[in-house]
């Protein structure tokens, strides 16, 4: 019996020590999702619920970095939450058009006709890019190349053409056009889009347009990320 006694006492310190050493130790705690600290970033609906905050669908609940992941949502809510996110799928058309005289093709502006500036904000985008030209050549031939070109963070234009668009003319109007789809734009950058036209190369030819016209359209929709921003 004294021994039971002992026994008991023992594994009734062991219990009471474990509980203070669980007080003292720092207890290892899941990074917080999207800024949110009630959601942990291992949660399998993490990237729902930053898809949500990064497109301002919804920036949290009444207590400050929080989610409030196991509240109930109220019809009102709801309906600012379609409205948000109607908002954020609807896609954002950028478009530019001009026209001028006479172009040397031997030394042509860096574009012809550019969209604005669009910044992407918290979210990846994509972008479907179509541009025409128009242009009137007089009794020497001349022959075009059309490239599709980018600019990031008012950087350099760069080609999104692998292949350029060809049309050559003599004393007519010619018509060409440029397109390029599935482009993926990344989050929290900037982009413009233009058509650069310049002499064909290897054509031979030294004429150039008396007259053109240029068109450009980006349409830019919401893309979801295949790892974080999403």
């Amino acid at each position: 019996m004294p021994n039971e006694l002992v026994l008991k006492r023992i594994l009734l310190a062991a219990a009471l020590l474990a509980v203070l050493w669980a007080g003292v130790l720092p207890t290892a705690q899941a990074a917080p999702c999207a800024g949110f600290i009630d959601v942990a970033d291992t949660s399998g609906f993490c990237a729902n619920v930053e898809w949500l905050k990064n497109r301002a669908i919804t920036l949290g609940c009444s207590i400050p970095d929080s989610y409030c992941p196991n509240e109930p949502v109220i019809r009102l809510s709801m309906a600012a939450f379609m409205n948000r996110l109607g908002t954020a799928m609807t896609p954002a058309v950028l478009y530019d058009d001009a026209t001028g005289g006479a172009l040397n093709l031997d030394s042509p502006p860096p574009t012809l006709c550019e969209t604005t500036n669009l910044s992407t904000g918290l979210y990846p985008r994509a972008a479907q890019l179509s541009a025409t030209l128009t242009v009137q050549t007089n009794a020497t031939a001349a022959a075009l190349e059309l490239r599709l070109v980018q600019s990031t963070n008012n950087g350099p234009w760069i080609s999104l053409n692998s292949v350029p668009t060809s049309v050559s003319g003599v004393d007519r109007r010619v018509n060409a056009s440029a397109l390029r789809g599935a482009l993926s734009l990344q989050a929290n950058t900037g982009y413009r889009f233009g058509l650069a036209v310049t002499r064909a190369a290897g054509s031979g030819t030294t004429g150039n347009p008396v007259a053109w016209t240029c068109q450009i359209k980006a349409i830019v929709t919401s893309r979801t990320g295949a790892t974080s921003p999403f």
